[in-house]
C-alpha cells in the first residue's frame, strides 16, 4: 500500500472519517464542505545504509465550523505524532512525526458555501 492509503485507513479506524464519504486520498472533493484528505508529499531521501524510505504526507481538514475543523486537525496531529515502531496496513513505520503545528489556510468557497481549511505536514520513516 501507499503511505497515503496506510494513513487514511488508520484515520478511519480511529474515527476521523469514513473512506469515500468524508475521508479521501489525494483529492479534495469540491462538493463537500466537511472532509479530511491525505496527500502524498515529497519526503527526505531514502537511507541506503539502513534500508529505510522517508516519504512525507499532508493532511487537510475542511469543516464549515472553524472550531470543529481546528479540533479535528489537532486530534489527528496528536494521534499520528505519537506513532513509533508500529505496523500500519502491513507497513512497518519506525516513526511518524508532525513537521509543524496545524496551519489555518483560511476560508474556502465551495459551491454556495464556505468552509474552513487547515493543513499539517508529516515525515515518516518506513523500514523495508
Amino acid at each position: 500500500m501507499t503511505v497515503e492509503s496506510d494513513i487514511a485507513t488508520y484515520l478511519q479506524t480511529k474515527g476521523h472519517g469514513t473512506l469515500g464519504s468524508d475521508l479521501f486520498i489525494a483529492f479534495i472533493r469540491d462538493s463537500s464542505l466537511n472532509q479530511v484528505v491525505v496527500f502524498p508529499t515529497a519526503g527526505r531521501a531514502p537511507h541506503k545504509v539502513f534500508d529505510v524510505r522517508r516519504p512525507g504526507f499532508q493532511i487537510r481538514v475542511r469543516n464549515e465550523n472553524y472550531s470543529t475543523a481546528r479540533t479535528k486537525i489537532d486530534s489527528i496531529r496528536s494521534e499520528l505524532h505519537s506513532i513509533v515502531n508500529t505496523a500500519l496496513s502491513g507497513t512497518d513505520y519506525a516513526y511518524i512525526y508532525a513537521n509543524q503545528d496545524p496551519v489555518y489556510l483560511g476560508k474556502v468557497r465551495v459551491g454556495n458555501g464556505e468552509t474552513n481549511e487547515f493543513s499539517i505536514n508529516f515525515s515518516t520513516e518506513i523500514k523495508d
